[in-house]
């Protein structure tokens, strides 16, 4: 009976220090979601600090705030078309690496699908060293050809067969952050499981770039 007691008090006082101790619940994974792939790196150093739902309440409103009022808009028509032409198997298309880089960067310039045989071992779409793509993803599609045009392609590539099918975007010059300086190509294959694979350099190269949009989504100042 003693026993018994002192285990109901130990579990009391677990759910008391579990609800002081709050957590994210609503907000769960927001920085994995579209919006949540534009934060700049200030703010995804401020949202690891973020610990319960009120406080993710608060940053998102702020977050939004500081970006154009079409900014959730944009978002929802990008991850809509990220989802139709790049979802695979049970994973939307938002949340591959594919997906994402149209949500951030808009439609490419140009785009194809090379797909090739599965034989031995597989090596990176460009031949470096490999690493898979995280997954997920916000920004405009406006601009540059329809979604239809530059996306027709995907349809012809499905995971689960016995190919890799490898994704190769062009983005020109005028596409791109003005720091940049210049065009991007990027390649991700997608091997028979669906998982993406990028090269190293490449994902690095994405993040610089990813990081120069996020930072000219935020709004400018007034002029005083």
């Amino acid at each position: 009976m003693k026993n018994n007691r002192l285990i109901g008090v130990a579990v009391i006082c677990f759910l008391t220090v579990a609800a002081f101790a709050g957590g994210l619940s609503k907000y769960k994974g927001w920085d994995k979601t579209p919006q949540g792939y534009l934060m700049t790196a200030d703010e995804r150093a401020q949202w690891a600090n973020v610990k319960t739902d009120d406080d993710a309440d608060k940053f998102v409103k702020d977050f939004l705030a500081r970006r154009s009022p079409d900014f959730p808009d944009q978002v929802n028509r990008a991850t809509a078309a990220a989802d139709k032409y790049f979802t695979t198997g049970k994973t939307p298309g938002s949340l591959t690496e594919r997906g994402r880089m149209a949500i951030i960067l808009g439609p490419p310039s140009a785009m194809s699908v090379v797909n090739t045989p599965v034989r031995g071992a597989m090596r990176s779409p460009s031949g470096g060293a490999l690493t898979n793509a995280n997954g997920g993803g916000g920004g405009d599609t406006s601009g540059g050809g329809s979604t239809e045009d530059y996306m027709g392609a995907a349809n012809n590539a499905h995971a689960g067969d016995s190919m890799i099918h490898t994704y190769s975007f062009t983005y020109d010059a005028n596409r791109m952050p003005p720091k940049f300086g210049g065009a991007l190509t990027v390649a991700i294959g997608v091997d028979p499981s669906g998982k993406e694979l990028i090269d190293r350099g490449m994902k690095a190269q994405l993040d610089r770039v990813y990081e120069m949009v996020a930072q000219s989504k935020l709004a400018q100042p007034a002029a005083k």
